[in-house]
């Protein structure tokens, strides 16, 4: 037990620092194993105020990574940067942008071995505005369901709308707004009434968002002249003649 004891027991602080170096290397060999991780990064495009893209273009890139264990977790942990796509100094027309991993701010240690997509093609176009009619009218089947109603007076009857210049020089009105049942509900029984709608939702490829989207809509239900009335009173009543002018009835009424 004695030369135990004194085996344990002698040059132990050197025994302590030769554990705690074994430890340190041991750490450092787990870390510098690659290991792989894909990560998502956003895309920030710059433009100039009188720019804007035209096509859908990817918001957020796939990026595929491998590292060491320390280098990935600190990926994981924080992020990457986003890209930034600098096309102030891009002239109008179509585009293609390639991303490196050079456009990638990555910790030391961090390799990229996959960007998704690494080629992105836009369609940059001057940004105009011009003065469109609005478009009011009732949906699939409402205007069946009720035939006295007419739409007096759209208000305004144009909207400002701003976005490229490529669709807007084709266009000459806004898409119809749809009246929908919905809308006409609460108006039961009134001769005359106005419907707020707007244009809010309007999602169009090269369209910006509209400053102002409400529109009123005024409509009228249309009455029943007096002479339609008595008309309709006097059609059940009313029999059915033969070409001598007399009455014509059914074996039924004879019977």
């Amino acid at each position: 037990m004695r030369w135990l004891r004194s085996l344990v027991s002698e040059n132990l602080s050197y025994k302590f620092i030769a554990l705690l170096v074994t430890l340190i290397l041991w750490i450092t060999v787990l870390g510098r194993r690659d290991s792989s991780h894909t990560a998502a990064v956003s895309m920030v495009y710059s433009l100039k105020p009188d720019q804007m893209i035209v096509n859908d273009v990817p918001q957020v890139l796939e990026v595929k990574l491998t590292g060491s264990r320390v280098a990935l977790r600190k990926i994981v942990e924080r992020g990457l940067e986003p890209v930034q796509i600098d096309l102030q100094n891009q002239g109008f027309g179509q585009k293609v942008v390639t991303i490196s991993d050079k456009d990638l701010a990555l910790p030391l240690g961090a390799r990229v071995t996959a960007i998704g997509p690494s080629r992105i093609f836009l369609d940059l176009d001057h940004i105009i505005e011009k003065r469109l009619p609005a478009e009011v009218g009732f949906e699939n089947g409402q205007a069946n369901q009720h035939p006295k109603l007419k739409i007096l007076s759209v208000q305004p009857s144009e909207l400002v709308v701003m976005g490229a210049e490529s669709i807007l020089r084709q266009m000459t009105r806004l898409p119809e707004l749809k009246i929908t049942k919905e809308h006409l509900e609460p108006f039961a029984g009134q001769d005359e009434f106005t419907i707020v709608i707007n244009y809010s939702d309007l999602k169009m490829i090269g369209i910006l968002p509209l400053q102002r989207s409400q529109l009123e809509v005024r409509v009228e239900r249309l009455k029943k002249s007096a002479k339609s009335a008595i008309k309709s009173e006097q059609r059940p009543n009313e029999k059915s003649k033969d070409n001598t002018g007399n009455d014509l009835t059914t074996r039924a009424e004879r019977e």
